[in-house]
């Protein structure tokens, strides 16, 4: 819809449209906030021990940093087979096994040495 040369959209439309929007964002905060589950707290110390708990400092990963699943790595080169199997093309189930993953995280990161 375009409007005429010369003529203005209405205080009523842009009214309406700001009211409308308004709206949208209420309903969409609500929703967000019903996503997040409710805790309730038998006492004020409840509530200060998970505060406390929350504000533990997160370890971050540092770059350069590889990450093993436990268990032991492979000796063998399978994982350069299933490797080029997820690169060809089309759908397709490749499998690892842990020893497997770890061997291909130990050989794309190498443990950095110290100057």
């Amino acid at each position: 819809m375009s409007l005429k040369p010369g003529k203005s959209p209405s205080e009523l439309g842009l009214y309406f449209y700001a009211t409308m929007m308004a709206l949208f964002g209420a309903t969409l905060g609500f929703a967000y906030m019903l996503s997040f589950p409710a805790q309730a707290f038998s006492s004020q110390e409840a509530y200060a021990t998970m505060l406390a708990a929350r504000a533990e400092p997160i370890p971050e990963s540092k770059p350069g940093d590889a990450y093993y699943i436990e268990g032991s790595v492979l000796k063998t080169r399978t994982w350069e087979l299933k490797r080029a199997q997820l690169t060809t093309k089309g759908a397709q189930t490749v499998k690892f096994a842990e020893g497997e993953m770890n061997a291909w995280l130990s050989a794309k990161f190498r443990p950095s040495t110290t100057p």
